[in-house]
């Protein structure tokens, strides 16, 4: 029985046969030597273990030449073999086992061309060395694919490259699932049409790695985060673009907020930088984002909407209060200039009498003014608001009257509307409204499948109507003792008004819009 060859590297067009696949385990006692100490050794400890002379770096320096013909080169100049200088490099630092392994391969790719079974100098530095080979060999993959395959470089990082914590931001792989390169028609862009060809191509070469995931989805990720910070394509691709991983990670730490508090609105994007880098990259990278990305931008969108109509809603209303007062006080201040000047007519002959009533004018102006000072002092302000248009009105030359008076109209606004007699809250939209005969009570449809009667006096709930949709339409009988409502639930239902007590039901195929009694109150 042949002896265990031990762990070895796994190199694509290798196992041609049994006995060459035996030969060059035996040989490649370096892959041996990586994957041992991958096993014994942390990966922080993996530069001082080739450092100290352990069994495993010793293990490097045996068996080149007891396999069937297949050797390291040494060069002539240094009188150094290739292995030693493999290992040299290898042991550099722990991030180097992943491109040993892959220096190997095209090295042995290499020697398979020729025959020579020897693994050559020459080929080494054309590959690029240990860390110019995975770089290397990325732009000669790239070279062969199609052109539209190509313009989908950009896409493709952007979903596989994320970048690390703390200043130098080092660029990391990131996993996505294999979907996300799918091009759902042919009629897509062309960086989405031809990333599916890429990712193929690259997870042929070994560049990029397939995992299945625990849902049993496909997963793409680079095979070596070398390949990220060695390829020269990526490093300029990064120059270009590294502000869009940064956006993304802050999308996605807001969004996995969002999700895992059971999507609340307090939990998307806020205003000002967020919610502007969130519209940036569904305008300029929407191909780019996942779908739970997409519809949390869409969603933080339509709620900053919704606060802006609402808050313009509010603005007008005042603006409108504030409109109306203006007017009047305009007018009353019209009346009050057209009667100092019809009194200035009647007594333009008669200087001192004149005089002697604008000074009384202007004494009353100041005593309402004087007067409106107390009342705001105790808290009567409808009343101090009339006194300083009254002391307008008797001088319009009084400036401070004048200031005092609009200053209190556009800073106290809310005390110049309508009060407020009562308040009706619900789940959803108020789709109809409608008043009882005698008006003191209220009818209100809703989109949360129920219509409610309310007090009209102090909003106290009366009774509620049920429905299994939205409720569209809600009305009186003439009487007001009856009530009639439509549902999108495909009925439409009498009720009794006090007791709330179903009368009837009217099924229909589609939903109800409305409903309404005859003119006698005896059918609808």
């Amino acid at each position: 029985m042949s002896p265990d060859p031990g762990p070895t590297l796994r190199l694509p067009g290798l196992w041609r046969s049994g006995k060459r696949r035996l030969e060059f385990q035996r040989c490649t006692c370096i892959g041996t030597a990586v994957n041992q100490t991958r096993r014994s050794t942390p990966r922080n400890d993996l530069k001082n273990s080739f450092a100290s002379g352990n069994r495993s770096k010793r293990s490097l320096n045996l068996g080149y030449e007891i396999a069937a013909g297949l050797h390291f080169e040494q060069e002539q100049s240094t009188g150094q073999r290739l292995d030693q200088a493999l290992r040299d490099a290898a042991s550099a630092t722990p991030e180097s086992l992943p491109l040993l392994e892959h220096v190997l391969s095209l090295l042995y790719q290499k020697q398979s061309a020729r025959g020579d079974y020897l693994l050559r100098w020459s080929d080494y530095r054309e590959l690029g060395e240990l860390k110019g080979a995975l770089a290397k060999h990325a732009e000669a993959v790239f070279g062969t694919l199609q052109p539209h395959e190509q313009k989908a470089f950009p896409l493709v990082m952007r979903h596989l490259v994320t970048l690390g914590q703390g200043e130098e931001e080092v660029p990391n792989r990131r996993t996505v699932p294999y979907t996300d390169f799918d091009a759902p028609t042919a009629a897509a862009d062309d960086q989405k049409s031809g990333a599916k060809g890429f990712v193929d191509l690259f997870i042929k070469e070994r560049l990029l790695v397939a995992d299945t995931d625990a849902r049993g989805e496909v997963a793409v990720s680079v095979a070596h985060e070398a390949l990220l910070r060695e390829w020269q394509r990526v490093k300029d691709w990064l120059k270009e673009n590294r502000e869009f991983p940064r956006m993304r990670d802050r999308l996605d730490s807001s969004m996995k907020l969002w999700l895992s508090r059971g999507k609340q609105k307090d939990d998307l994007l806020g205003a000002g930088l967020p919610i502007a880098e969130g519209e940036k990259l569904l305008k300029d990278s929407e191909p780019s984002l996942s779908r739970e990305q997409i519809d949390y931008i869409g969603a933080s969108i339509a709620e900053r909407k919704r606060r802006k109509n609402l808050r313009d809603q509010i603005r007008y209303a005042v603006m409108a209060a504030i409109a109306v007062l203006a007017i009047i006080a305009g007018f009353q201040w019209f009346r009050a200039e057209r009667q100092r000047e019809s009194a200035a007519q009647a007594f333009k002959s008669e200087a001192q009498l004149t005089a002697k009533l604008q000074e009384q004018l202007r004494q009353a102006s100041w005593a309402s003014f004087n007067q409106a000072e107390r009342q705001f002092q105790l808290g009567e302000w409808p009343e101090a608001v009339a006194l300083l248009a009254r002391a307008i009105k008797f001088n319009p030359a009084n400036q401070v009257a004048t200031e005092r008076f609009f200053h209190e109209l556009i800073v106290h606004r809310e005390r110049a509307l309508p009060p407020l007699i009562a308040s009706f809250t619900f789940n959803d939209l108020v789709y109809d409204v409608a008043f009882a005969p005698g008006g003191a009570r209220i009818l209100t449809a809703s989109w949360d499948k129920t219509a409610k009667l309310w007090d009209a006096t102090s909003g106290k709930l009366l009774v509620a109507f049920a429905h299994q949709g939205a409720v569209n339409s809600a009305t009186f009988s003439p009487d007001g003792a009856q009530v009639l409502t439509a549902s999108a639930d495909h009925s439409a239902r009498l009720w009794e008004a006090v007791s709330g007590k179903l009368i009837g039901s009217f099924g229909h195929q589609d939903e109800v819009n409305s409903a309404a009694f005859s003119p006698d109150g005896t059918g609808s």
